[in-house]
């Protein structure tokens, strides 16, 4: 999907030029962003491989939508999960 819309943004023609100029600023801006978020999701990948919650982790993202960084924040709000009492039937 973002792929698409880049795409489409760079055969963008531009009545002027300052346009363009800001157009490509534009672009820019995006590609350092979505840069960043890749190293970033590969060190919180790395990081919580080795994090002794993992196996929590890996468990919470069995559930249909959630993935890595949503599992992640939730056992790290949460902690230790065994503090909490179990269902009752």
């Amino acid at each position: 999907m973002v792929t698409k819309h880049l795409r489409w943004l760079t055969e963008l023609m531009l009545p002027h030029p300052a346009q363009h100029i800001v157009l490509q600023e534009f672009l820019h801006s995006i590609n350092e962003r979505i840069s960043r978020l890749e190293r970033l999701d590969n060190e919180l990948t790395h990081h919580v491989h080795q994090w002794r919650y993992y196996p929590v982790v890996k468990a919470i993202q069995a559930m249909r939508g959630v993935r890595l960084l949503v599992a992640t924040g939730v056992v790290a709000e949460l902690g230790d999960l065994s503090r909490f009492d179990p269902p009752a039937n």
